[in-house]
């Protein structure tokens, strides 16, 4: 969903689930086949919830429950606006089908050579309040996971919202069988509906609820179709998520970015792309200082005042232009605060490697030779 500097610490620190999107519903040779099932109280499947899972695979082991209930108690408000690895390294995103159910298998990429896995789940719901579980699955098993939701008392869904939640759900499994012509015009039908909802939720005036859509649209999957020299159509190329080269995504995401009124990470991120338009990250011959000095009074002041609603995303660049300022004490604060304010986002070595990026950053910028160890306490992340 960010583009930038968090994009590249996913890739570099925290390498995700081997080729992810193949592995649901078996179409890859597994080992471990979740089936999880998420109902109401009574019960009763519930189509089009989200489940959010963070835990072992081969590559990292130390990830707890409480790493997972963080998350919850922070951002479930936000979820229409997480998508895999966006709030997170290693977090995944699953909807539920019609019959409540989402599938998901780890193949021997995701294991290698453990013995069994640990996974924190979570069923995140508009309208019901969400829940969180902890499962350990044996390699070469298959797993089935209930998760039961209670209702929040409260105004009446929107149909329209959950209709919204279905054609998500829908659109996210059109490419599990490949990119072909059928899902070309399934997910056009599903992009169709789902304008034709944001734009009757923005003229009821539910502008939180169709910002939700319009950045679900910016992110939808989507398969480009053309006519090759005999007038057939082929696939062109297919995306799964946001790509800042699509003039109708970008403009989609802008959308949200304007009708958004409550969730203070939007504002965040349309406030940091102005940033980046203006040159933010442009160090060369010290230039844009202003821009720099400007975006780090801007970035402490969403974080004085919104805390815990702040994705960690907000440290990525923080600590980059305090150096690039020369202040490279307030670079190493921000970093510390960072690891303070998520721990989990990367494990002890890839911190330790981020602290070597500190190291060199600061010699980049003329600051000699300097550490800084992030395991010292910080200052509240929320107070600066």
């Amino acid at each position: 969903m960010v583009a930038g500097v968090f994009v590249y610490l996913l890739t570099v620190f925290q390498p995700v689930r081997a080729d992810f999107w193949r592995s649901i519903e078996g179409l890859v040779s597994g080992k471990i086949e979740y089936t999880i099932s998420v109902t109401d109280s009574r019960g009763l499947p519930i189509e089009g919830a989200t489940i959010w899972l963070l835990g072992d695979d081969e590559s990292r082991q130390d990830l707890k429950l409480d790493d997972l209930r963080r998350l919850v108690r922070r951002y479930s408000a936000d979820a229409d606006f997480v998508f895999t690895d966006s709030l997170e390294a290693g977090l995944l995103v699953l909807r539920t089908d019609r019959a409540g159910v989402a599938r998901l298998v780890f193949d021997e990429r995701d294991i290698g050579q453990l013995k069994s896995i640990t996974s924190h789940f979570a069923a995140i719901k508009r309208g019901y309040e969400p829940t969180v579980r902890t499962d350990v699955a044996e390699a070469h098993s298959n797993r089935k996971m209930m998760l039961a939701l209670e209702r929040i008392d409260g105004p009446a869904q929107s149909p329209l919202l959950d209709e919204f939640d279905r054609l998500r759900s829908l659109a996210e499994k059109q490419l599990e069988h490949g990119a072909n012509e059928q899902a070309a015009v399934e997910l056009s039908k599903v992009s169709a509906r789902l304008r034709a909802i944001a734009t009757s939720l923005e003229a009821q005036g539910h502008f939180d609820d169709a910002a939700a859509i319009y950045y679900n649209l910016a992110n939808l999957p989507s398969v480009d179709m053309v006519r090759n020299s005999s007038g057939k159509l082929v696939v062109k190329g297919y995306s799964r998520g946001f790509d800042e080269q699509s003039p109708i995504r970008v403009a989609d995401r802008a959308r949200a970015w304007q009708l958004n009124k409550t969730h203070p990470w939007l504002d965040f991120e349309r406030m940091r792309a102005d940033y980046m338009a203006r040159g933010l990250m442009v160090f060369a011959g010290n230039r844009n200082s202003e821009v720099r000095r400007s975006y780090i009074e801007q970035t402490e002041r969403f974080i004085r005042e919104h805390g815990e609603r702040m994705w960690p995303d907000v440290y990525t660049q923080l600590w980059r232009v305090y150096n690039a300022e020369g202040d490279f004490d307030g670079g190493c604060e921000a970093l510390r605060r960072f690891h303070s304010f998520e721990p989990s986002m990367f494990d002890a070595a890839s911190w330790q490697q981020l602290t070597g990026m500190y190291a060199a950053d600061v010699k980049l910028h003329g600051g000699g030779v300097r550490s800084c160890e992030i395991e010292r306490s910080p200052p509240n992340p929320a107070q600066h």
